[in-house]
This record gives C-alpha cells, sequence and structure tokens, in this order.
C-alpha cells in the first residue's frame, strides 16, 4: 500500500517517473521576505518554502551589496561614468589600471624623495614595498635613478 502511495505522488509531481518534478524559476525582480524567526517556536525547522524564501533573499541581497559595490567604484575611478553601461569586467580592468597608474606615481615620488635625500618614515617605505611585491615589480622601477643603497626600505 504505501509503494501506490508513492507512485502516486510521484506521478503528481513529474509527468516522467524517472525525471525530476519540473521546478517553476521565480523573476528576479520580484522582492522575496525571509520568514522571520519570531513567527517559529524555538527548535522548530523550517518547511521547505521558508527555506527557499530566506535563500532567495539572501541571494538577492548579496547581489545588492556587490552592485552598491560597484557603483562606488564607478563613482571613484574617473574613467567610469556612472551612467554608461558597463560590465563588471570593464569597471574592474579600468580599476586595475587606475591602481597601477597610481602605485607607479607613488614609485615616481618616492624616487624623487631618495634622490631629494628626504628621510620616508618606516611605515610608508614598507606599505611601498608590499604594494610592489603584490603586482609582481621589483622594489625599485625600471629606469629610475635612485640608487638602491638610498632607498630606505
Amino acid at each position: 500500500m504505501p509503494a501506490e502511495k508513492r507512485e502516486i505522488s510521484d506521478q503528481s509531481q513529474s509527468s516522467h517517473p524517472i525525471l525530476p518534478p519540473k521546478r517553476i524559476r521565480r523573476k528576479s525582480g520580484l522582492p522575496v521576505t525571509p520568514v522571520p524567526r519570531s513567527s517559529k517556536k524555538p527548535g522548530e525547522l523550517l518547511t521547505a518554502d521558508e527555506k527557499k524564501a530566506n535563500h532567495i533573499a539572501s541571494e538577492q541581497k548579496r547581489r545588492q551589496a556587490i552592485r552598491e559595490g560597484f557603483d562606488k567604484i564607478t563613482a571613484i575611478v574617473p574613467d567610469l561614468k556612472q551612467s554608461q553601461g558597463r560590465s563588471e569586467a570593464t569597471v574592474l580592468t579600468e580599476t586595475v589600471k587606475l591602481l597601477h597608474k597610481l602605485i607607479d606615481e607613488n614609485q615616481a615620488l618616492m624616487d624623487l624623495a631618495n634622490a631629494s635625500n628626504l628621510q620616508i618614515p618606516d611605515a610608508i617605505a614598507q606599505k611601498q614595498q608590499q604594494q610592489h611585491q603584490q603586482l609582481g615589480k621589483s622594489s625599485a622601477s625600471p629606469g629610475s635613478s635612485a640608487s638602491p643603497e638610498k632607498t630606505t626600505f
């Protein structure tokens, strides 16, 4: 008898006995509110629909945070305009270009300071060295006039 009930329930969920039941996809624009914990007793498990609603809500929150992060980057990077349609790849590429440019300018200033015998605080020199190591560059940029002996880092 239980086997018959199982067959009936399987048939009602799927048109084919082997294939899993079809799932209906939600449109991403519809807001989903997570199930509040106060509506459940302590220790009571969530239903499948409640778990799904919570998952959808947290995924929407994650995507919104990513969008907001890209909007902040777009506002900061000069070559990106907020109104233009942009891909995440474009935003990241332009951001990396800007960072390389700023690090190179910083290195030029460090070289100039060293050439002028200016004292550079150790914390700044160490930070500069870390940035160049992360980029795979040597501590002295190619073609710089500063000798390694003068460099304080």
